[in-house]
């Protein structure tokens, strides 16, 4: 639509320049037959006295017929002046189509850059939420896994220890599994789970 206002805007101002053109043209005829009026006059002065007025009727009627053209081309400046006022006129509302569209399209460029910004937004905030429902839960598992197994060793450690310190006897050894926190007793290199 704005390119189609447009095209009609450079329609109507070629429209207006033809007929500016045209009306100079016009102007330029006028002042021509003008002159030639002037000097057909001054000659038919000259001829009247040369001749002593002699034919007065073809004098009248040169100056009929040279009227008569003179009313003609005024109506054609008329008509073109017309013309061009309509013209302008329309090119005038065109132009003013061609504002409120140029508005209108800044107005959607606006929209359209701020619901990109929108848009933007919510894709970072959805990549967010999946992220802490799909891999946040594995995330804790692992850590929680990691802390459990550090805790088991260490409490492993601690409770061999203790074992040893509290029970001396050399053929019985025990450990805790960090998987499942299960003790296994070994008694002269037999495993056996405590149950």
């Amino acid at each position: 639509e704005y390119s189609a206002n447009k095209g009609k805007i450079e329609l109507y101002e070629k429209l207006v320049e033809a007929s500016k053109r045209q009306e100079e043209d016009s102007q330029k005829k006028l002042d021509e037959i003008m002159k030639k009026i002037d000097k057909l006059k001054k000659e038919i002065e000259d001829t009247l006295k040369t001749f002593k007025i002699a034919d007065i009727t073809e004098l009248k009627k040169l100056e009929s017929d040279i009227k008569e053209n003179l009313e003609s081309f005024e109506e054609k400046i008329e008509k073109l002046k017309s013309q061009n006022k309509a013209i302008e006129i329309a090119l005038s509302a065109e132009r003013k189509t061609q504002e409120y569209l140029n508005k209108e399209v800044v107005e959607l460029r606006t929209g359209l850059e701020e619901k990109t910004k929108l848009k933007e937004k919510l894709e970072f905030y959805s990549e967010i939420k999946n992220w802490v429902i799909e891999q946040f839960p594995t995330l804790l598992r692992d850590i929680e896994r990691e802390i459990l197994i550090s805790s088991a060793r260490d409490f492993n450690t601690f409770f061999k220890e203790w074992f040893n310190i509290l029970v001396e006897s050399g053929n019985i050894e025990v450990e805790i599994r960090p998987d499942d926190f299960q003790p296994m007793i070994n008694v002269n290199g037999y495993d056996s789970p405590f149950r």
